[in-house]
């Protein structure tokens, strides 16, 4: 909701469509699970669990719901169980775009990402590759660094490891309490 009216704004943009996987990720690899075991060990059993706890924090500040900001941009909103589903390879053929959009999404397939002519770029709320499947923010608080960013890159087989498009770092705004900074 929030990178959909700067794309819907541009000249040199053509919004055709935005898929909406509703449901949870489908793939459950042992290379996702280990990944993700390496990372539970790293901070323990309690940062694991805090890391649950602190999700939300990163859901909040004012949004339009994508519905809503479809329907006011007149961008056609289609819905998907799974996004690496047969029902979302149906969706991408019949938009005919020329290059996928991911914001939000996990490991996606190749056969989702290989449909549009130049492929798939992904937003990530953090720099690459030091903060492959990141949340936005914690980990380089949690490695006591003053700096955050964003990356642009294309999608290929493994997560978060496509070649660096656009790469931005900037300073984390410290607050008073972690929630206060991560929203920020």
């Amino acid at each position: 909701s929030r990178c959909l009216p700067e794309l819907a704004a541009s000249d040199t943009i053509d919004v055709v469509s935005v898929i909406l996987a509703e449901g949870p990720p489908t793939h459950a690899s042992w290379t996702l699970r280990k990944r993700k075991f390496k990372k539970a060990m790293k901070i323990g059993i309690l940062g694991a669990l805090n890391g649950v706890r602190i999700r939300p924090w990163f859901r909040s500040g004012k949004t339009e719901h994508i519905e809503t900001l479809c329907d006011r941009l007149a961008i056609p909103l289609q819905r998907t169980a799974a996004l690496n589903s047969d029902r979302t390879l149906e969706l991408l053929t019949a938009a005919d775009a020329d290059l996928g959009i991911s914001v939000g999404n996990g490991y996606i397939a190749k056969r989702v990402f290989s449909v549009q002519r130049f492929g798939m770029i992904n937003f990530h709320g953090e720099r690459l590759p030091e903060y492959q499947n990141a949340q936005s923010v914690i980990w380089p608080i949690y490695n006591m660094e003053i700096t955050t960013g964003l990356t642009i890159h294309e999608i290929d087989e493994k997560i978060d490891t496509g070649r660096i498009l656009y790469k931005e770092e900037y300073p984390i705004e410290f607050h008073p309490s972690l929630e206060a900074t991560v929203s920020t």
